[in-house]
């Protein structure tokens, strides 16, 4: 496993925790920093190669279904995951709850696109 894919991994988890967490008790504000935190953690990933941190590429040679998945997914992970942010601190709980909930499943299906694009299909 590379860096870049032991980050991601942390950063799912931790997105799982906070998650969870925020939606057992949404009064909790950790959980939601733990959210929070996940969320950022994730775009730097994400970001940082295209300011020059070589050390978070994946130093791929080609693209595949997989990759061409997963990166609206993620896009589409964030936009949920930042809309029950701002939906929580509107105190929109049940707009809250609905978004975090969506979110798992596209954060799921993002990194799971992108570990088959990574291991197991052809890049072209």
């Amino acid at each position: 496993m590379s860096l870049p894919e032991i980050l991601y991994m942390i950063a799912y988890c931790l997105y799982l925790l906070g998650a969870g967490w925020a939606l057992w008790r949404p009064d909790q504000r950790a959980a939601v920093a733990l959210v929070a935190v996940a969320l950022a953690l994730d775009l730097g990933i994400t970001v940082a190669p295209l300011f020059g941190v070589e050390a978070l590429t994946f130093q791929v040679t080609g693209r595949n279904i997989g990759f061409n998945l997963g990166a609206p997914l993620g896009v589409l992970t964030w936009l949920l995951v930042g809309g029950g942010l701002v939906a929580r601190w509107r105190g929109r709980m049940d707009v809250f709850r609905g978004m975090l909930l969506a979110a798992l499943l596209t954060w799921f299906l993002c990194f799971q696109a992108f570990q088959i694009g990574l291991h197991v299909l052809p890049q072209v």
